[in-house]
């Protein structure tokens, strides 16, 4: 993801922040962190642990849209704040999700992974 946003940035400097938000693994996210040092992203790419609830409404209600690459969330929060806010979501295609989308009638994006 930060490998297509440095192609995305390099072609038009206003593009929106990408922003991580979230646990996940150590060792990710530090190979994250990394590649961003790398690829010299400091200022556009972003990476949070969790933060408190005012910061992350904040976020939903300001983002352009939401990714939540997940493959073991049945109820992915990420996903849910996303439709709640009504902003975009591209997600995993996985069953939970896809379920989801198509009980609740939503217009949701999957990745094929």
């Amino acid at each position: 993801m930060v490998e297509a946003y440095k192609l995305a940035y390099e072609k038009n400097k206003d593009i929106p922040l990408l922003v991580f938000v979230g646990g996940g693994v150590i060792d990710v996210k530090e190979s994250v962190k990394q590649r961003i040092k790398e690829l010299h992203l400091n200022e556009q790419v972003l990476i949070y642990d969790y933060l408190p609830d005012p910061q992350v409404n904040f976020l939903y209600k300001n983002c352009y849209g939401v990714i939540a690459p997940t493959l073991w969330e049945a109820a992915s929060g990420a996903v849910l704040e996303g439709v709640y806010s009504k902003k975009p979501v591209l997600c995993s295609n996985v069953p939970p999700l896809t379920d989801f989308a198509e009980f609740f009638k939503l217009q949701m994006l999957f990745l094929i992974h």
